[in-house]
């Protein structure tokens, strides 16, 4: 194995949530940070909120690496999963891509427009999941460009995809993970359910420390699956 592919790429939207990890402040933004903590063996990226500017990053950065660790917050829909808690995303997908016909949204997996075979599944899958040998909640995600905060728009998500969480990134990470054949997993610490927006219940910092404490165990896993 060459130099350049012996370490992991930590992958974060936001400097918050990376700072939050490492216990460094001012994360670089869009920079490459080596991860001092991990035996300089990781290094992590801030790539902006959203599912373009992360496709983007991963693009660029992704065949480096020898595998791919999505980390962040989520919210959750679903009561089951306790706020805080940490879990491995095993499906995701890009919820609010397609068509609103007369009021009847159609997912564009539906339609024969799409040209990449990754993308006419309704779901992206992480096939790394099936090797998983330590306990962990896995979840399905949805993936959108706005996030949910009000009753209306919750139970419209809830009836049409049946999701436990909510980001803004992970589908962006399946994809490109995916096209690049790149190793990665998608683990996220829920800070809130998903409800009307009431940012001052959020749990980000106790989230992200549940996480910080079994990052080893994601970090072990990739460096013995990839």
């Amino acid at each position: 194995m060459t130099e350049k592919k012996s370490k992991i790429l930590i992958v974060c939207a936001s400097s918050l949530e990376a700072d939050l990890l490492t216990g460094k402040e001012n994360t670089d933004p869009e920079q490459i940070n080596t991860v001092k903590q991990f035996n300089n063996s990781c290094d992590i990226i801030v790539t902006g909120v959203g599912a373009t500017p992360t496709a983007y990053f991963l693009a660029k950065y992704a065949n480096k690496y020898k595998a791919i660790l999505n980390v962040g917050v989520a919210g959750s829909f679903n009561i089951d999963i306790p706020t805080k808690s940490v879990v491995v995303i095993e499906k995701d997908c890009l919820a609010d891509y397609g068509i609103d016909d007369n009021g009847n949204f159609k997912h564009f997996s539906n339609f024969n427009f799409v040209s990449n075979p990754i993308l006419t599944n309704k779901y992206l899958s992480n096939p790394l999941i099936k090797k998983i040998d330590f306990p962990c909640k896995l979840v399905t995600g949805i993936t959108v460009s706005t996030t949910s905060g009000s009753i209306e728009q919750v139970e419209k998500l809830k009836k049409r995809w049946s999701a436990d969480i909510e980001t803004m990134e992970s589908a962006a990470v399946f994809f490109t993970c995916l096209t690049e054949d790149v190793p990665f997993l998608c683990v996220r610490a829920i800070s809130n359910r998903i409800e009307p927006r009431v940012k001052s219940s959020w749990k980000i910092e106790a989230a992200m420390q549940n996480l910080k404490e079994q990052l080893d165990t994601f970090t072990n896993f990739l460096n013995r699956n990839s």
